[in-house]
């Protein structure tokens, strides 16, 4: 990356000094990523919001909606995009 620095001429004005001043940069090359409209990246790791037993993986056209049942009986639904393999099935806890 290159940045313009606007600098005096220290040969023409001998009363010049300079500070010096750490420049940070960063990129990011998809690895979990976060889009701007807050949705994630195909290479990020999917988490259960809720504790419980997955009681159906249901294939839409924008994904998976997996459906985790709580102890409490409460149904959680997450949704998946198209593209992450998804590696839990119907009855696992």
């Amino acid at each position: 990356m290159v940045f313009p620095v606007l600098a005096p001429d220290p040969a023409k004005s001998k009363d010049v000094n300079y500070l010096t001043y750490p420049i940070y940069l960063g990129g990011n090359r998809g690895r979990g990523q976060v889009y701007p409209d807050g949705t994630k990246s195909n290479n990020t790791v999917y988490n259960a919001p809720t504790a419980g037993t997955v009681t159906a993986v249901n294939t839409t056209d924008k994904g998976v909606d997996v459906i985790i049942t709580s102890a409490a009986g409460d149904k959680v639904t997450t949704a998946i995009p198209a593209g992450p393999d998804i590696l839990v099935a119907e009855g696992q806890a």
